[in-house]
């Protein structure tokens, strides 16, 4: 019960804070989607030289818009984790403020 009045608390006091993790969370999700879609294609150009600015930056991305104009694969889950990333930060930071 102890946990339930925690994540009352929490929803009650810092909703900008909750809303943005679950958004950063969300992020993440379409993000999986779309390493699970390239796999699924056979990609493995985002796989050579991972690291995080060039992997995840740029070559997941440009590499998922590129299949998506050959193979007319949807484009939005790219601007969704973008989107949701973004916000969620946004919204992270100034749960923060809002919190303290």
């Amino acid at each position: 019960m102890t946990d339930w009045r925690a994540t009352v608390y929490m929803l009650m006091h810092a909703p900008f804070l909750v809303v943005g993790l679950l958004l950063v969370g969300a992020s993440g999700a379409f993000s999986s989607h779309l390493l699970l879609k390239l796999e699924w294609a056979g990609e493995k150009s985002h796989r050579e030289g991972i690291y995080l600015l060039g992997s995840m930056w740029l070559t997941i991305p440009r590499t998922y818009r590129r299949h998506a104009q050959q193979d007319g694969w949807p484009i939005w889950p790219l601007h969704m984790t973008w989107l949701c990333l973004l916000v969620g930060v946004g919204f992270v930071v100034f749960g923060l403020f809002q919190l303290g």
